[in-house]
């Protein structure tokens, strides 16, 4: 199955978790998220330079906010729209899988692949899930 993304994530060894294409600036160290840019966020230092690497899908929630009408095509209602820190320092906003689920920031996350449907198409579209349930 295709991924919807597949410039800003890929899969992991594991085929269950995903993780995130980035590029580093070898001359400010700064991680620049998308990886396809023309060049360094930071500095300005020139696309060509970015060394790319994958980034691990985990993280920490540190912010989210439960929207209760679709904020695109395709999107259910309701949904918890979240910004979590990678593990590499990277933040992201994504959705959460977690409606049911009692959330509060400093809660650990783990980005997986979704399936979404397209048209006929169905994807692999980026979500978050709680890696843990206790207090």
């Amino acid at each position: 199955m295709q991924l919807k993304n597949p410039t800003l994530y890929g899969l992991s060894e594991d085929q269950r978790t995903l993780r995130f294409a980035v590029a580093v600036c070898p001359t400010c160290d700064q991680l620049n998220f998308p990886a396809d840019l023309y060049g360094c966020l930071n500095c300005g230092a020139s696309g060509d330079l970015l060394q790319r690497r994958w980034l691990a899908g985990d993280g920490v929630l540190r912010n989210f906010v439960t929207v209760h009408k679709a904020l695109r095509p395709n999107q259910g209602a309701p949904a918890v729209v979240a910004e979590i820190e990678l593990t590499g320092g990277l933040m992201v906003d994504a959705i959460v899988d977690a409606i049911e689920t009692p959330l509060r920031t400093g809660m650990r996350m783990q980005a997986v692949p979704v399936q979404e449907k397209h048209g006929d198409t169905t994807l692999l579209a980026c979500h978050f899930i709680v890696q843990e349930t206790h207090p």
